[in-house]
């Protein structure tokens, strides 16, 4: 079985500003287990533990579909919480940009994947990138204020291809390996 996702990366510049604020924001306490910033993506589609089998049909359907997506640009916005600010588990940054572009990225992954078996997310998809998970207690409300108005630097994306990644749970965090990169074909615009 391959514990896998589909995911967009950021640029370089995004990555790096990321990193900055998580640096930044170490007054938020041990409790939060922050993203590495070499693992810093935005997930498509969660895929789970699938059979090594079905990783070449995943990766066929997947290429088909960026043949016929254009290339988009996303900016980094503002910080957020999962699921609230009463029980938050996950920290996370938003992104800004052609919503309808990325939102059809989404939409056409959900339904190629589900002709090939995989179920459709019943959550809403909002755009985010993962940084910090909390165990334990969580941050105090003053903090979590403070890391929810964060200005994060003007540094933008572009989104034009899709990466299926094989992931591997280990002490130290998740160790991604890329098994497929699918680049966006349409270049009408």
């Amino acid at each position: 079985m391959v514990r896998s996702f589909l995911a967009i990366n950021l640029s370089h510049d995004a990555r790096a500003a990321i990193g900055n604020a998580v640096r930044n924001w170490r007054y938020l306490g041990r409790s939060v287990r922050w993203v590495k910033e070499s693992n810093i993506h935005l997930t498509i589609k969660f895929l789970g533990d699938i059979p090594s089998s079905q990783v070449k049909d995943v990766s066929s359907a997947v290429k088909q579909l960026c043949s016929d997506l254009e290339p988009f640009t996303l900016e980094l916005d503002r910080p957020g919480v999962f699921p609230d600010l009463r029980r938050p588990r996950v920290l996370w940054i938003g992104l800004k940009g052609p919503a309808d572009s990325l939102a059809g990225v989404q939409n056409l992954v959900e339904e190629t994947l589900f002709l090939q078996g995989f179920p459709k997310e019943k959550r809403l998809f909002i755009p985010h990138i993962t940084v910090g998970r909390i165990k334990g207690r969580p941050p105090s409300s003053k903090s979590l204020a403070r890391f929810l108005k964060t200005d994060l630097p003007s540094s933008k994306s572009a989104i034009d291809r899709l990466c299926l990644y094989k992931s591997v749970l280990t002490p130290s965090g998740p160790v991604y390996t890329p098994l497929g990169v699918y680049p966006f074909q349409n270049k009408s615009s």
